[in-house]
């Protein structure tokens, strides 16, 4: 979600105010549509109210505003992006960040990729790429997307204005047996962020490189899972990576949530609050 599709926070916080009046329950904020239609599966659609502040800081603004407020109706959910890696403290305790990077690292980090590699994978020709690799087919994607994590990492604390769009489809060619062409990727970047190649492995020597699940970014992810399953011959089943969020959104079960530290969190506010937004889990 970009800066243009964000709402003010004292906005959405005087809807808040306003639906309180009729509405008898909770409310969830959330950045974005994909979020919401996440969430929308996971909560008693009568008892929660999901609004949509667009991106990141509006969640935190307006969390932060209704705190003042001494708000108990009110608890949002955000991306972690890299704010764990580097120790990052909202100061808002009805805010709670993703397990991993971002949703889509956590449906991947669930049982939600091992349901959909059952029903759309061949199992001798996965069993076959993993012999050969000597690698889990997670542990093999994560260790190529790492590549990419590293490099928004540096986007990210550096604060290039510039966007960030290189595309693990353009530097793994299909036929080219899964080889990252770094060597382009790295001068790419290089001449985005007019700093010279020399001065990007610098920076790069001090760039994290674990938790590889709080590094990678979900979406880069699952274009090179994508790309990885084009290799071993899935076309067939699933013939584009868009076709895997949300397959991954579909096989991803309430107990699955129920595992989950940011559920754990949102559950205990709501109990609290006697909201009964969510689930009871067993």
């Amino acid at each position: 979600m970009n800066i243009k599709s964000a709402r003010k926070p004292g906005v959405i916080v005087s809807e808040i105010e306003l639906l309180k009046e009729t509405h008898d329950g909770g409310f969830l904020l959330v950045e974005g549509d994909s979020d919401s239609k996440f969430w929308k599966h996971h909560v008693d659609k009568k008892r929660c109210n999901i609004r949509i502040a667009g991106n990141k800081p509006s969640v935190l603004g307006a969390a932060k505003k209704l705190d003042e407020k001494q708000d108990l109706s009110s608890m949002g959910i955000v991306d972690a992006d890299f704010d764990r890696v580097n120790e990052i403290d909202y100061g808002i305790g009805r805010v709670v960040m993703t397990d991993h990077h971002d949703l889509e690292m956590l449906l991947v980090k669930s049982r939600a990729l091992e349901r959909v590699l059952c029903g759309f994978v061949n199992e001798d020709a996965l069993s076959g790429f993993e012999n050969k690799q000597k690698d889990s087919i997670l542990d093999y994607v994560l260790s190529i997307s790492l590549i990419w994590g590293r490099l928004r990492y540096l986007h990210v604390i550096e604060q290039y204005s510039f966007e960030f769009d290189f595309s693990p489809y353009k530097y793994i060619p299909k036929n080219s047996s899964l080889q990252v062409n770094v060597d382009n990727l790295y001068s790419d970047f290089c001449i985005k962020s007019t700093i010279p190649l020399s001065v990007l492995h610098e920076k790069l020597l001090v760039v994290p490189t674990e938790p590889l699940e709080d590094m990678i970014q979900g979406h880069d992810l699952l274009e090179v899972l994508f790309i990885v399953l084009r290799e071993i011959g899935c076309e067939k089943t699933i013939k584009k990576g868009n076709d895997l969020s949300p397959l991954l959104h579909l096989a991803f079960h309430s107990d699955d949530l129920c595992k989950t530290t940011m559920f754990q969190s949102l559950k205990q506010l709501d109990t609290t609050w006697n909201l009964n937004m969510l689930p009871d889990c067993a």
